[in-house]
């Protein structure tokens, strides 16, 4: 369930929305990202965490 609060927090983090607490950025995100991936069997929990990494790191995935 962690991992559904870390993409739902992504999304809302990625529009800007001004619901979000000021206090909860990426660094937050990646910590839930982290922490929920366990077992992954085809890799996209693995992919999520590096999207949050590049969203923080304000680049491209393909870059």
């Amino acid at each position: 369930m962690a991992g559904l609060t870390g993409i739902a927090a992504f999304g809302r983090t990625l529009r800007g929305d001004p619901w979000l607490d000021d206090n909860y950025g990426w660094d937050q995100i990646l910590a839930i990202a982290q922490d929920a991936r366990g077992r992954d069997e085809f890799g996209l929990r693995a992919e999520f965490v590096g999207l949050v990494r590049a969203a923080k790191e304000g680049r491209r995935v393909n870059e």
